[in-house]
């Protein structure tokens, strides 16, 4: 089984999204007007989940209780429901990509679908070089895969046996220097940098490529697109880069959008192949800044279909 975005809902504000059915919701920590803004969601679902990956367990916590994260298929296949609500907005790719990579493994059809709330502005935190800085995370967890997309690369090999990793652009130009200082073309040769383009708003896709464009060099020349609200152009534009790259394995470093991490476990999802993955992320698990954002923006519902 494989998972896509059949249908993408778009509303101007929270109060214009409604369910009139009941619904298993999924839903993170809330840090700012948005999160507070779905959490009314809450009282609307007939179970609201709170959920948590640990990065360095390799764990789940759900309301509080801990447990190794394939225990998560166990989880949803005792839930009492025909429809599952993921609120993006407060979740990582972490929790998104494994909770999407359980739904697809469930027997029974479910309907599924993916909230997430535009931030009206970030909030900034200085002005660099005529281009706005915005003050996004406290510090970093640390690199770490996500089981089960954890991808074995031999720093010993050859280069084309060596991964190609593919960067989600985001604000934060910071992440994909740490990630390629870390590694010192040992198990990277390649590098894809993906541009979330059209942007949330006009202008945003010129401060993500002013803050990184230091870090590539010449592989700017690999240069891609796709919409930075649209989860299946992403998840399309991944595979075509999986198709015509010459590197056995691809990484994907997703520092974009929420969106695009949307459109990541999409991707990832449907080329999972147990223990002979050809493609996996990995992750630095930001500490997210409190009221980091100011106000609500578009909502968007992604309708989420197995095929």
């Amino acid at each position: 089984m494989s998972l896509t975005v059949n249908n993408i809902e778009n509303y101007n504000n929270m109060s214009e999204f409604c369910i009139k059915e009941k619904f298993v919701f999924f839903y993170g920590e809330s840090l700012d007007l948005r999160g507070k803004e779905t959490e009314k969601l809450i009282n609307e679902s007939s179970m609201s989940i709170l959920i948590k990956y640990i990065p360095e367990k390799g764990f789940i916590n759900i309301n509080s209780d801990e447990f190794p994260h394939y225990m998560l298929m166990n989880f949803i296949e005792k839930l009492d429901t025909d429809y599952i609500l993921i609120e993006s907005t407060t979740l990582s790719v972490a929790e998104i990509l494994l909770l999407l990579h359980y739904i697809n493994q469930l027997e029974n059809d479910i309907k599924l679908s993916i909230l997430y709330v535009e931030p009206e502005e970030y909030k900034l935190k200085d002005i660099k070089d005529n281009f706005q800085e915005f003050e996004l995370s406290n510090h970093f967890e640390g690199f770490y895969n996500i089981r089960p997309y954890n991808l074995l690369i031999d720093s010993t090999t050859n280069n084309k046996e060596k991964a190609e990793i593919v960067v989600l652009l985001g604000f934060e130009d910071n992440r994909i220097g740490y990630l390629l200082e870390m590694d010192e073309g040992q198990k990277y040769k390649s590098y894809v940098p993906l541009l979330g383009l059209p942007a949330f708003r006009t202008g945003w896709e010129n401060i993500a490529l002013s803050r990184n464009i230091r870090h590539f060099n010449s592989d700017f020349k690999k240069l891609e697109f796709a919409g930075a609200s649209n989860p299946y152009q992403v998840m399309n534009k991944l595979e075509e880069i999986k198709n015509k790259s010459d590197y056995e394995k691809i990484l994907i470093a997703a520092f974009g959008t929420k969106p695009s991490a949307i459109g990541t476990s999409l991707f990832l999802v449907n080329n999972f192949k147990n223990k002979n993955n050809k493609v996996g992320i990995i992750y630095d698990f930001p500490k997210k800044k409190e009221n980091r954002t100011m106000g609500t923006g578009k909502v968007y519902n992604y309708i989420i279909k197995k095929q």
